[in-house]
């Protein structure tokens, strides 16, 4: 008798065809329209080989889906975590207190929560890619804080 199945377990590479430079997140908050705020990730990269397609970075606990960005011959990967918005069902108001009874307290709406395969410290976090349409990961260290901006 003979037990079969995946691992669920994600590998992490030990060398990637890519050279990342010095990691940073930066916090954020827009009053613009609804109050929202989260964390974007920056990730220099250089030196890349081959046909690669950069997925997802978890951090802290979050995932998101990694965009790229060209600024003056530099290439960057983004990650943008909005912090989950609280939800705000319509309220009565009333002279009469016995009317507002029904009235639910705002829920909090969960944002983009990971189940995250990886053990990470505060300041590192691990970025998935696709390397000639094989999903590979690494892990990233040393994520540097940078001053918060308010929009």
């Amino acid at each position: 008798m003979g037990l079969f199945g995946c691992s669920s377990q994600k590998k992490l590479e030990r060398k990637a065809p890519f050279t990342l430079g010095p990691a940073s997140y930066q916090e954020w908050t827009s009053s613009v329209g609804e109050d929202i705020s989260g964390r974007t990730g920056r990730i220099p990269i250089a030196h890349l080989k081959g046909n690669i397609l950069f997925k997802t970075l978890f951090f802290r606990g979050r995932s998101a889906e990694l965009q790229t960005e060209r600024v003056n011959d530099q290439m960057f990967v983004l990650a943008k975590f909005e912090d989950p918005k609280m939800l705000k069902p319509d309220i009565i108001m009333h002279a009469d207190p016995k009317r507002e009874v029904g009235n639910q307290p705002p829920l909090l709406k969960v944002g983009n929560r990971a189940e995250l395969p990886f053990e990470l410290e505060r300041d590192q976090a691990v970025m998935s890619y696709l390397e000639n349409g094989l999903e590979k990961f690494i892990k990233i260290y040393g994520i540097e804080e940078r001053p918060g901006q308010i929009y």
